[in-house]
């Protein structure tokens, strides 16, 4: 059956064979006697004349009636072109390349070339559809051959007209919009579903950038109009494409991550895989082993946390973290250095007590060393010639005086003459006595110029007692040599601040202080392990209990009463910079206690930024444990405003430009496995959203 559509919908069947003059005259007879009908006239007649739906609305003749066909006309030549799509290819890059060709050779080259071309793209784009029809074939028993080249879209249409549909033109300008963004509708659907906003993005954009490319075309170069509408497709496509390309999350990842080869991924994953009980972001971890490398993440934390669906993710998360931090220190670190104590008051007297014996230990030490060249030196006597002088001095006379009448010593130097190298030793330490009390402001009779006379007249006496007695020199030598060496370390260092302490707090901040010199922390070790061996257990709950009373000031004293980062702030506080980190370290090992991974976990916890502040809760740490100054505050607030007004705005674009896919990163971030899912999304490298529009703009833009 032979078919002629006439200007108004109606259907002219003929039986096949019949003369195409016949039907000309006939269609043309048709034509003239309904133009010259009445519109009314028109469409009733069309409406009685019609055979089907499509006829019946094209008779009515409205643009109501024109976009509904049209659409449905768009529909049905967009499926057709997605199941063509294998045959259309070859016949359009044939097309363009024997165009290209006709440019430079001759017709016949040209149009060789296309052959060639498309015999090429049908190998590969007919492949898939040769094997399923030859596989249907065979199922059928069909023994016919089967072609390479897939069928095309024209190709499928024909068959679909065949079994009963028909093809309708456009009459209005909007019909044609119509047709065209609905024909882009199947492969849209393809290629990202049928939301609205993939519809709106990929159908009606590009569909509405193609019809108005072709109709321009068709005024100014009517031979480009298949091109034209194939770019307007294209551009359509690629723009919301690259808007989804810069907003995608993988997208915002890696611009994040910059060189993802300079990040140490493998200690990032076990610092997250920690066995503390505290969960850490991928961004956390990540920034904790890698100074300087995961700033950009840590921004990206930052701004999915002030988003709505992020933060809904991510706060949960964090909420739990005070509770985590508060086991994890008590369990892994306070309570493995010893238990609590019931009378914390008592430590530091007991420590105190310890210490003085670990000083009178070392004392003795030095005696029992030195105390063979005094015995050997003591009887010694001072030629009465070099005697005379200091024995004449009245102070001299009063010390030796003093020192015969002292009842706790008189026996002791009772057999010893006067000028014998004991007792001038003797009389001399008594004068450096004297010397010390009168020059206290505080004691009776106190006196500089006295001091002063004191403590020359015993040094002239020692002096003596020097040149007197090589044994007494080399014995006073020793003595200053071991002094130096071993007792004054110990009575400047922790150990004799220990000593002097009157509570706890002060016994804690000698072994542990806030802020230890620089190389200290052998000291520390030093004093911990000596005070171990005079009271070990009393030591362990020292150490435990400045520990204990430091975490809980980092967990009390808060801003807004957030505890998110009171491990960060202790961390800081007992292990903050160098210094600090050493002298913790010291201490612990000399407990023969490791911490594993806690210290760093805790770190970790303060490398994430606040909502608003530009800088990691470290770095504001360091202002709230060394204290600021009242210019310094006042200046620091008005810059932290403006840098703050900044950071602000500035997520406030990062979170339009992520959209709804702040609650994906938030997922990534929050995830057990959040850094294996970072270095994943790193190495799939990007989404082939423009790849995937380009082919998605060939389909929907193909001449059929």
């Amino acid at each position: 059956m032979t078919k002629a559509t006439l200007f108004d919908g109606t259907v002219l069947n003929f039986p096949d064979g019949t003369d195409p003059a016949v039907i000309a005259r006939v269609a043309k007879a048709q034509t003239e006697a309904r133009k010259q009908a009445s519109p009314t006239q028109q469409r009733a007649d069309a409406i009685n004349a019609g055979q089907t739906v499509t006829q019946k609305l094209a008779a009515l003749g409205s643009t109501a009636a024109d976009v509904a066909l049209s659409s449905k006309q768009g529909l049905h030549e967009g499926a057709e072109g997605l199941v063509g799509q294998f045959g259309d290819v070859p016949n359009a890059l044939g097309g363009i390349v024997s165009k290209i060709v006709s440019y430079v050779g001759s017709p016949e080259e040209a149009k060789q070339a296309g052959e060639y071309a498309k015999a090429g793209a049908d190998v590969v784009s007919g492949a898939p559809t040769w094997l399923m029809r030859k596989g249907y074939n065979w199922l059928a028993g069909n023994d016919a051959e089967t072609p390479l080249a897939s069928p095309t879209s024209r190709d499928v249409n024909q068959a679909v007209n065949a079994i009963g549909s028909e093809n309708y033109a456009p009459k209005t300008p909007i019909g044609e919009y119509f047709k065209t963004t609905t024909s882009f509708v199947p492969a849209a659907a393809a290629f990202g579903g049928i939301s609205p906003s993939n519809m709106l993005k990929y159908a009606v954009l590009p569909g509405v950038t193609s019809e108005t490319a072709g109709k321009v075309a068709q005024k100014v170069y009517p031979d480009a109009e298949p091109l034209a509408r194939l770019f307007g497709a294209l551009i359509g496509n690629m723009g919301p494409a690259a808007v989804e390309a810069f907003r995608s999350p993988e997208s915002v990842v890696r611009s994040a991550v910059g060189d993802a080869n300079k990040i140490d991924w493998n200690a990032a994953r076990q610092l997250q895989a920690n066995k503390t009980g505290v969960k850490l972001s991928g961004p956390e971890a990540v920034a904790q082993t890698n100074p300087g490398g995961g700033e950009g993440l840590l921004k990206l934390l930052r701004t999915v946390e002030g988003s709505n669906s992020g933060g809904a993710v991510t706060a949960p998360f964090f909420a739990k973290r005070p509770a985590q931090v508060d086991k994890a220190v008590n369990d892994q670190l306070l309570d493995a250095i010893s238990r609590p104590s019931a009378t914390p008051s008592v430590l530091g007297p007991r420590a105190a007590q310890s210490a003085q014996s670990v000083l009178d230990d070392a004392q003795r030490a030095v005696n029992q060393e030195t105390r063979p060249l005094y015995q050997a030196a003591e009887p010694q006597l001072i030629p009465e010639a070099q005697f005379a002088s200091i024995k004449a001095d009245p102070r001299f006379q009063s010390a030796l005086e003093r020192l015969r009448a002292n009842p706790d010593l008189a026996a002791e130097y009772a057999g010893a003459a006067d000028n014998s190298v004991k007792v001038v030793d003797a009389v001399a330490k008594e004068l450096a006595a004297r010397g010390e009390t009168l020059g206290i402001a505080t004691n009776s009779g106190y006196s500089p110029q006295a001091a002063a006379v004191n403590t020359r007249v015993g040094e002239t006496a020692k002096q003596l007692a020097k040149d007197t007695s090589p044994e007494y020199t080399a014995a006073l030598n020793r003595q200053a040599e071991l002094r130096r060496g071993t007792l004054e370390p110990l009575e400047v260092g922790p150990v004799g601040r220990v000593a002097r302490a009157a509570t706890t707090d002060a016994a804690g901040d000698a072994l542990l202080p806030a802020q230890p010199h620089a190389g200290g922390h052998l000291e520390s070790g030093d004093a911990i392990t000596r005070l171990l061996q005079a009271d070990g257990d009393n030591t362990r709950q020292l150490v435990r209990q400045n520990l204990a009373d430091r975490y809980s000031t980092a967990a009390t004293e808060t801003q807004s009463g957030n505890r998110e980062f009171a491990g960060a702030k202790f961390a800081r506080d007992v292990a903050g910079n160098q210094a600090r980190a050493e002298t913790l370290g010291a201490a612990l090992n000399a407990l023969d206690f490791d911490p594993g991974q806690l210290i760093d976990v805790l770190r970790a916890t303060g490398k994430r930024l606040q909502p608003g502040s530009p800088t990691a809760t470290n770095t504001a740490l360091q202002v709230d444990i060394a204290g600021p100054n009242a210019l310094g505050s006042l200046l620091g607030g008005t810059k932290n405003l403006f840098t703050s007004l900044i950071t602000n705005t500035g997520d406030t674009v990062n979170r339009a430009r992520l959209g709804k896919g702040s609650r994906t990163l938030a997922e990534t971030f929050v995830a057990d496995d959040s850094v294996d899912l970072l270095r994943a999304i790193l190495q799939r490298g990007p989404r082939p959203m423009l790849t995937q529009a380009g082919v998605r703009a060939a389909i929907q833009g193909m001449p059929q």
